[in-house]
């Protein structure tokens, strides 16, 4: 007899040996055990593949074509294979919080109103040293607001499989994926999220010029797609310019050296109550082990930079 599980685990990933072997230890870790998970390899050229094929475990499915097809296709991909009811997002530098799949599967079943699930989250760094938060208040997605934020974090997210197969990736936005998917959904679908961290939200200190400058390009591409008809021109406009000034400040405090600094003010700081939380949490996650890969490996822990 073959058993359908309630929630499929999404994770398309490349060239992340570093961090995929923990990522999968996070979805292990689950309390609520009835899931199963995808990997899929977007033409990675390190160890990546390797590694989840190693895993041993008959709820765990690799995807390996070698091609490289990007992070859209790939995520609608994932869509299209799900068995599971509910499909539950997640990157390959992440890690959830043992709670996360059965508390976001007992609020969709009591709130069969809402579409998408996101959550909060710890924002940790490469070492995985727990240093803010985010997401950790109430979401009330309009269609205005869907242009100008709030941000929903995309490896938080949860919705019925249905929902991401009637409402496909657009492959034109290789960056920002998500946020153009809550734009163009946003009109007939509800978004809500569980105002407390589920996921541990890789976030080094340290920011990638390339990668920010690519990102701030797809944001302005967004609000000139959207933004003139949710916010009229002129506050569209004024959007776009804060989105130049906010690249050209990340790239000056990058040349002096701050860029640590600015990552920081994005974050709120965390308190010692919910920090020794978290640290017990990882502590669960990172002692679990992965038939095929075992333990993960333990990590300097030192101080984090200034």
């Amino acid at each position: 007899m073959i058993t359908v599980p309630s929630v499929t685990v999404g994770i398309p990933f490349r060239n992340a040996e570093s961090t995929l072997p923990e990522a999968i230890a996070s979805v292990f870790a689950q309390e609520h055990e009835d899931w199963e998970l995808v990997l899929v390899d977007d033409g990675s050229t390190d160890r990546s593949g390797q590694l989840a094929g190693q895993v041993r475990d008959p709820r765990v499915f690799v995807i390996n074509d070698g091609r490289q097809l990007g992070l859209s296709a790939r995520l609608n991909q994932i869509a299209a294979q799900a068995r599971g009811k509910y499909l539950a997002r997640m990157d390959a530098d992440d890690l959830m919080s043992p709670e996360r799949l059965g508390t976001q599967l007992r609020w969709l079943l009591k709130n069969d109103d809402v579409d998408v699930l996101a959550t909060g989250a710890y924002v940790m760094d490469e070492a995985r040293r727990v240093w803010g938060a985010t997401g950790l208040g109430a979401l009330d997605l309009t269609p205005r607001l869907a242009v100008r934020g709030p941000r929903i974090l995309h490896p938080s997210v949860m919705a019925r499989t249905v929902w991401f197969r009637n409402n496909p990736y657009d492959s034109a936005f290789w960056r920002s994926e998500d946020r153009e998917l809550w734009c163009r959904t946003c009109d007939t679908s509800r978004f809500a999220r569980v105002p407390e961290p589920l996921m541990f939200y890789r976030v080094p200190l340290r920011l990638d010029v390339g990668n920010y400058r690519c990102g701030s390009m797809f944001e302005r591409k967004i609000a000139r797609r959207y933004g003139f008809a949710r916010l009229g021109r002129a506050e569209t406009l004024v959007l776009i310019a804060q989105s130049y000034f906010k690249q050209c400040l990340s790239e000056a405090a990058v040349a002096a050296g701050q860029d640590a600094w600015l990552i920081r003010r994005r974050y709120p700081a965390v308190s010692p109550a919910l920090l020794q939380e978290g640290a017990d949490r990882l502590h669960r996650v990172i002692s679990t082990p992965v038939p095929g890969l075992g333990e993960m490996p333990a990590r300097d822990h030192g101080p984090l930079p200034a």
